[in-house]
């Protein structure tokens, strides 16, 4: 009887301790989600754009036993129209991206890192003295970035900054912006 004492004490802490880790790095499954907030045309793009908005949809898929997940993001974005004199332009873009997350959760909290790549469709406007112009094309862009998450159960509230590239298919090089973000996931 002595003897089972120890052993079982071992084979509890063994059950206990492997099984924390696991559940404190997320919570498992998939969820689905709204997301919103600003965009910020970096580089050479913010001379010509101001500040947007976006908003969107999040599935989001993270492994039960790993601090691994898959996040797919469908967003529109809107940039502000920045004028000079009688001329104005705007951008409108609709994109979907990929992205692996890495994170880790400390009780309530989930702080993460995510990428990936997707496809974006840009729609940029011009008007000049009463005359309207537009171009539309869909491009391959990247993103990658971090956030933080306050986690109850299923539920999830987020809070994240991410930089995409998306390469113009013409000699405009690239487009670059930064988006702040916030969501809920469910």
């Amino acid at each position: 009887m002595k003897r089972l004492i120890p052993f079982g004490v071992c084979i509890l802490a063994i059950i206990l301790f492997s099984a924390a880790p696991a559940a404190a790095q997320g919570t498992g499954g998939f969820q689905f989600g709204l997301s919103g907030g600003a965009s910020f045309p970096t580089s050479d793009w913010s001379d010509a754009y101001g500040t947007g908005y976006n908003g969107g949809i999040v599935l989001n898929y993270e492994l039960p036993a790993l601090p691994l997940g898959i996040r797919v993001d469908g967003d529109y974005r809107n940039f502000s129209a920045k004028t000079s004199g009688a001329f104005s332009r705007s951008a409108e873009i609709f994109d979907g991206n990929a992205n692996l997350v890495v994170g880790i959760r400390i009780v309530l909290v989930k702080l993460y890192a995510l990428g990936g790549g997707g496809f974006y469709n840009m729609k940029f406007k011009a008007e000049s003295a009463g005359v309207s112009s537009s171009i539309s094309q869909t491009d391959f862009g990247w993103n990658a970035g971090a956030g933080v998450a306050f986690v109850v159960g299923k539920l999830s509230i987020f809070g994240e900054g991410r930089y995409h590239e998306v390469t113009l298919d013409n000699s405009a090089g690239k487009f670059k912006f930064v988006a702040a973000t916030a969501g809920i996931l469910f």
